[in-house]
């Protein structure tokens, strides 16, 4: 039977719109490791046909002269984060995949590739990187199809649980409730997507 899993950051929320679908939400905590987190899910599965990671992606100015903002530096996920140098840690799920399964980078930027050097007018880069190489080697690792986009990712968050008065009086501001009240919704994807092969060189744009 296939299995289908998601990764959440708490950063990001602690509850997620229909978790029914999976067969285990991972909430992790910035204390908390994203290997131990991969290694859970290798240890119990052997056809992981979806696994969705929830998490703000890590995003970077390319020039101290300029407003110009750039992602492609990873995601905020434990305290390990995703990065480029520890792409190494999805090696955990390689073989784990069903052959039509897929990693959804939910992460804003995670694509995009900061490089200004080869256009700037304003002296070096205060900071540089490459999305798409990260992608490429996280995919090559898992040995799975990973897919991320460049570009601003839009989270709503939703009420759940509410009674008829206590919606009514959070639709109206009337009542504060802790976050475990609301549910994040990742929605369609903003802007461009990419889909990088478990091979770790091609890419096709959807």
């Amino acid at each position: 039977m296939p299995e289908k899993y998601a990764i959440m950051s708490s950063t990001i929320g602690n509850s997620i719109k229909d978790a029914y679908i999976y067969d285990k939400v991972y909430l992790i905590r910035n204390d908390e490791s994203l290997s131990e987190a991969l290694k859970s899910i290798a240890a119990k599965s052997s056809s992981v046909v979806l696994l969705n990671v929830y998490a703000h992606g890590k995003i970077a100015r390319d020039h101290w002269y300029t407003w110009r903002e750039s992602g492609g530096y990873g995601a905020y996920l434990g305290y390990e984060n995703i990065k480029l140098e520890n792409a190494h840690l999805w090696k955990v799920l390689k073989g784990k995949f069903h052959q039509n399964g897929i990693i959804n980078m939910n992460v804003c930027n995670f694509a995009d590739t900061s490089n200004p050097a080869n256009s700037s007018k304003y002296g070096p880069a205060t900071f540089q990187y490459d999305g798409l190489a990260m992608c490429k080697a996280i995919a090559r690792n898992a040995g799975v199809r990973l897919r991320a986009s460049p570009d601003f990712q839009a989270f709503t968050y939703t009420a759940k649980n509410l009674n008829f008065l206590e919606d009514l009086a959070d639709t109206l501001n009337l009542a504060s409730y802790p976050a475990n009240y609301y549910e994040l919704d990742f929605g369609a994807w903003e802007g461009t997507t990419y889909v990088f092969d478990p091979n770790g060189r091609d890419v096709r744009q959807e």
